[in-house]
């Protein structure tokens, strides 16, 4: 049940398709049957009977030998009778008709099923001319087999008479046919599509990942943030960049995998204290960027406090490995005018610059440098950030 609502989703996410694919085949058949010229069917009906000297049993010599063949054998001797060339062409010229003109009607003598019964269905783009050639087929047929078996009597019980509508084509039946089957392609079109796109969006969000620390890319976070500004012209974003002073040091003596579990420890920690919205890269070597769509300066200020906090207590790699980091944050704003990105991403340097100068955890870039904003810790007084 969950593969196939597996499925399901995937052609929903591709339902374009799936439309695009049934419209396209129901045009097609709508078209095609307009195009298509009518045919029509003529139908007439011979029975086979026992003759007058088969019932009353005279000449036994004669009954005796057609007794010797099967019934059915005799009717479909007067089947291939009326499907003889000879009876078609002695048609053709009754009815003066062309080898080209006769080359457009065919010619058709069937038994029934379990009777002696032989029906007999000419069909054509003419409907008066199909009726006519299938009673002259008909009559010259009965008048051929007459001839042969006495002791048996061909009639004609049931005349061709002139068709009213064409068996072919048939708008409707065909556009449902077309719908249904338009309707399959598509689905498979459109499965096709998702799996040929999953290991390519696989591929590029390897390309935007960082592969140690399992964050953004800088290229994709950069990208990301012109996508942002462009959408918040007229809200808040904020942009944040945080050093983790040691990180370089740390690099150097952990191993490969221990510095990875430490980068992605370090990413799990913001992801917790930030909204979900909000967007984390990898900035430098010692360093991760966040952006936060709708966030005013103030409202940034008090995140980034909080994740300063949550990024100074130790972390724990193994039993007997604890990593202390010392972060520091430069935050800048846009007010909802026309920005540039490199604009924001200076502005957040200088404040993280200037916050390493002035041993501040986490400064807010204004307009007027002279007006920054401290972590809560720094204002209360505290000498340990």
């Amino acid at each position: 049940m969950q593969e196939l609502l597996h499925y399901l989703r995937m052609i929903k996410r591709s339902w374009w398709i799936v439309a695009l694919t049934t419209l396209s085949a129901l045009n097609i058949a709508l078209l095609a049957s307009y195009l298509t010229p009518p045919t029509y069917r003529a139908t007439a009906r011979l029975i086979v009977s026992p003759g007058p000297s088969l019932l009353a049993g005279e000449d036994k010599d004669l009954v005796n030998s057609l007794e010797a063949l099967d019934k059915r054998s005799i009717v479909a001797t007067y089947v291939e009778v009326i499907n003889s060339r000879r009876i078609l062409r002695e048609s053709r010229e009754a009815l003066a008709l062309s080898a080209e003109d006769m080359a457009d009607y065919e010619v058709s003598a069937v038994v029934l099923p379990d009777a002696s019964v032989l029906q007999l269905a000419v069909t054509g783009p003419n409907p008066e001319m199909t009726a006519r050639l299938a009673n002259d087929l008909s009559q010259r047929g009965v008048s051929y087999i007459e001839n042969l078996y006495l002791v048996y009597n061909i009639n004609l019980f049931d005349q061709a008479t002139l068709p009213k509508s064409p068996i072919a084509p048939q708008p409707t039946r065909n556009a449902g046919v077309a719908v249904v089957l338009g309707f399959v392609l598509g689905a498979v079109l459109a499965l096709i599509r998702e799996h040929l796109r999953q290991p390519l969006d696989t591929v590029r969000d390897r390309m935007n990942i960082d592969k140690l620390s399992s964050a953004y890319s800088r290229r994709y976070f950069k990208n990301r943030l012109e996508e942002e500004l462009t959408r918040h012209q007229v809200d808040n974003l904020a942009l944040g960049v945080i050093e983790l002073e040691g990180l370089p040091e740390w690099q150097e003596t952990l191993s490969q995998p221990a510095y990875q579990r430490l980068l992605r420890r370090v990413k799990g920690i913001l992801q917790d204290e930030l909204r979900g919205k909000d967007v984390i890269g990898r900035w430098d070597e010692d360093s991760f960027a966040v952006l936060l769509p709708g966030a005013s300066g103030s409202s940034a200020m008090q995140q980034f406090e909080a994740v300063q906090r949550a990024l100074l207590q130790p972390i724990m790699l193994d039993e007997d490995q604890t990593i202390q980091l010392k972060p520091y944050a430069g935050i800048a704003s846009s007010q909802g005018y026309d920005e540039h990105a490199l604009t924001l991403i200076e502005q957040a340097e200088e404040a993280l610059s200037r916050a390493h100068r002035n041993g501040r955890n986490v400064i807010l870039f204004t307009p007027d440098v002279a007006l920054s904003y401290a972590s809560t810790e720094h204002k209360n007084g505290s000498n340990t950030l």
